[in-house]
């Protein structure tokens, strides 16, 4: 073999190399960046884990939805704001349960939208970390026990009204789980 021909071989070799160097990179890459985006969920989902059973105002509302003496509290405030001649006589303190409500829905509602963005593939993390349960509490009637299941009408018409978008996701997810 000529000179030349070994430098075409060796050209040959080379651009060979480089070129699954280069989709061995790649992949490498793709394999990176995908674990850096499960390692980007897996923090988010740690952080809204940890909030929802740590800040006192889930803690209250988990307090009002689990236990019907509780709800009580809760059911007055819902009952006047269903009532649209109410609406505008609710007091301060009647809005801040309000707002701890909607603050539990929205966390809620958020991973419910996380996990929709993952195309549900946490679904089994989320049945997991109990956020299925909660759903189910506050949308499904037939959670509660026959003899609670009315008692919770004004919170089902709540969640119902202003989260409708969530409403059909939280009870097929309900559903899902036994």
């Amino acid at each position: 073999m000529k000179f030349d021909e070994w430098i075409l071989v060796g050209q040959l070799v080379a651009t060979a190399f480089t070129g699954a160097a280069g989709a061995i990179l790649a992949l490498a890459v793709y394999r990176l960046t995908s674990r850096q985006r499960e390692d980007a969920w897996d923090h988010h989902f740690a952080s809204i884990h940890h909030s929802f059973w740590d800040d006192p105002d889930y803690q209250q509302v988990r307090e009002w939805v689990a236990s019907p003496k509780s709800y009580v509290e809760l059911s007055e405030v819902l009952a006047k704001r269903r009532s649209a001649e109410a609406q505008q006589q609710l007091t301060s303190d009647e809005y801040k349960k309000l707002d701890q409500l909607d603050k539990f829905l929205n966390l809620l509602a958020r991973v419910v939208a996380l996990n929709r963005k993952k195309g549900g593939k946490n679904d089994g993390l989320v049945n997991a970390l109990f956020f299925v349960y909660w759903a189910k509490r506050v949308t499904d009637s037939s959670s509660m026990g026959s003899e609670d299941a009315n008692q919770y009408d004004d919170l089902y018409w709540y969640v119902e009204t202003y989260y409708r978008e969530f409403w059909s996701y939280f009870q097929s997810q309900a559903k899902s789980v036994t």
